[in-house]
């Protein structure tokens, strides 16, 4: 689809007002594009020439793009200018100069491959960025950590003009030279004024930065409830105890680390004679052994000042098998969480979020991007298995 320019056909102007009546009337919009040999375009267009140049890689048998972290690459008009960004440009039909609303949220999909960083310079209304004038203005710092994972970086912005201004487009990915980017998709979804800036639940990680409940949102683990889904009408963020569930489920591979998948405390030994759980008695070494619990972060570039961890924690049960668990974050002990774990009696199996504020010494530990969360019963012997559904940090929150 071509830019929305004065004079323009009626087919073009019959779109921006059915845009315009649906983000009036709530809806959001979601516009993407699928980078590859052949882009996938539905409202967003890569650019390509002078530094904007980008290379096709494919990434575990995925088709993604590359950005030339100051090297030369091939391009169709033959230009020899070191390539930096990754340049896109949204169809003025859809959003143009902050209408139909500048409330938008700037999803990329990259690969973690490396421990460098990336921003995004986008077209603002604001009179920020490198001019002063809203052109080139900076979102937070994403902060790679070489896991070789596809990971999330979302931006919720308030203030997007977009109106070509950023070299003739409307937000790039930089790089700042500290190495390549492979991006396998992006997303602009346009939001209307008091709809809540959201997160994509069926995302393994996601990193949201500037939604209205903290300055950064990090999600470890997609919302599904173990994989068998959500009861109809069930809200997993209540803090509510789910329905029972069956207790064998389809483990995907691809879960987040420790998520999605039972674990049985490392003292249980196979031989202690007592009964033991359901999940225990249907799980066997060493699948099913507890495991560290890696959340990496960008720590927001004035510290973290506060966190709240929530847990969506399953089938924790030792006033049931007098289990007694353990939790350790960063290294440091977290008695105030181990009580809350050690008074759950999830029998049935079932689950609930936790929402526990971490405290100051853990928060001090906190500022190099890395939360590191081990639960276990090292100790009692008891047959008691648990899992968990996801995590969610909350860095920096704001009082409500």
């Amino acid at each position: 689809m071509s830019k929305r320019k004065t004079g323009v056909g009626a087919a073009v102007v019959a779109l921006w007002v059915l845009v315009c009546m649906a983000v009036a009337q709530g809806q959001t919009i979601e516009l993407s594009i699928a980078l590859g040999d052949t882009n996938q375009e539905d409202g967003i267009h890569l650019g390509s020439q002078g530094d904007f140049d980008t290379e096709l890689v494919v990434v575990n048998g995925v088709e993604a793009r590359r950005t030339g972290n100051g090297q030369v690459l091939p391009s169709e008009d033959g230009n020899e200018i070191r390539d930096t960004y990754m340049q896109f440009s949204v169809d003025d039909a859809l959003l143009f100069k902050g209408e139909p609303t500048p409330r938008v949220q700037l999803r990329v999909e990259y690969y973690d491959l490396g421990t460098d960083n990336f921003v995004i310079q986008y077209d603002a209304s604001s009179t920020g960025g490198a001019f002063g004038d809203g052109r080139f203005t900076s979102t937070s710092r994403v902060t790679k950590v070489n896991s070789g994972k596809l990971k999330v970086a979302t931006f919720s912005i308030d203030d997007a003009y977009f109106g070509n201004r950023d070299n003739g487009a409307d937000f790039r990915i930089d790089g700042l030279g500290d190495g390549p980017e492979t991006i396998r998709r992006v997303a602009v979804l346009l939001l209307a004024e008091g709809v809540d800036f959201e997160e994509d639940l069926s995302l393994k990680y996601e990193q949201v930065w500037g939604t209205e409940q903290a300055e950064l949102i990090v999600r470890y683990g997609d919302v599904d409830n173990l994989g068998v889904g959500w009861p109809e009408g069930f809200a997993p963020f209540s803090g509510e105890t789910t329905p029972e569930h069956d207790i064998v489920w389809l483990v995907d591979p691809d879960d987040a680390e420790g998520t999605d998948r039972i674990m049985v405390v490392s003292s249980y030994d196979g031989w202690t004679g007592d009964a033991t759980d359901g999940y225990t008695a249907s799980t066997s070494r060493p699948s099913n052994e507890p495991c560290e619990i890696l959340i990496a972060y960008t720590a927001p570039a004035g510290g973290v000042v506060s966190a709240i961890l929530q847990v969506f924690a399953d089938d924790f049960q030792s006033p049931v098998w007098r289990s007694s668990f353990q939790v350790t974050i960063n290294g440091l002990r977290v008695p105030e969480l181990e009580d809350v774990l050690n008074a759950l009696d999830q029998t049935g199996p079932v689950g609930k979020l936790i929402t526990f504020p971490l405290p100051r010494r853990v928060v001090a530990s906190m500022q190099t991007g890395e939360l590191r969360i081990f639960v276990d019963d090292p100790e009692t012997g008891a047959g008691d298995g648990f899992a968990f559904d996801f995590f969610r940090l909350l860095l920096n929150p704001v009082e409500q």
